[in-house]
């Protein structure tokens, strides 16, 4: 938990910035988070959770391509003692409706990055709402969510503003 506190997140934060600012290029970007990524990858991929752990299913919806902050929550939901499903990136509503309903996931995390207040990402939630009900908690986190907010109230959708908050 503390490297990922301490360093990983910290580290793209600041990577994004200066990517932002102009200080480094999309292609620094991409490298570090290509490093990141894997690294999480291969870390989540040595979790052993204990029979009848509750299962979180872990994505971002259709159109939602970054999936850094998944993977940090899919880190934090396994320390947490959580058996994580994770469906990575850009994943259509119907899927994970179908994935989190087979495994009898007791709730569903989508990160939401970029883009913002995007009409076919609302699109997706409302209908992953609509296909496993009202009863199915859906959260949801990410630099993305401020822009959703009206749509994931309408949602009963519940929002996490850090891996802290989620934890």
């Amino acid at each position: 938990p503390e490297l990922r506190k301490d360093l990983l997140v910290p580290l793209m934060q600041e990577i994004g910035n200066r990517w932002q600012d102009g200080q480094l290029r999309i292609s620094h970007e991409h490298m570090a988070t290509s490093i990141v990524m894997a690294f999480l990858a291969t870390h989540n991929a040595r979790y052993r959770v204990a029979a009848g752990a509750p299962v979180l299913a872990v994505t971002t919806p259709a159109g939602q391509m970054h999936e850094l902050g998944a993977l940090l929550a899919a880190s934090t939901a396994y320390e947490a003692g959580w058996d994580v499903l994770y469906l990575g990136a850009n994943m259509p509503a119907e899927d994970i409706a179908s994935a989190a309903t087979a495994k009898g996931a007791r709730a569903i995390l989508l990160s939401l990055v970029f883009p913002h207040g995007d009409s076919q990402t609302v699109a997706e939630m409302q209908e992953l709402r609509r296909m496993v009900g009202r009863d199915l908690p859906i959260l949801a986190g990410g630099q993305a969510v401020p822009s959703y907010m009206v749509a994931l109230a309408e949602l009963g959708v519940r929002t996490v503003t850090s891996t802290d908050h989620l934890d």
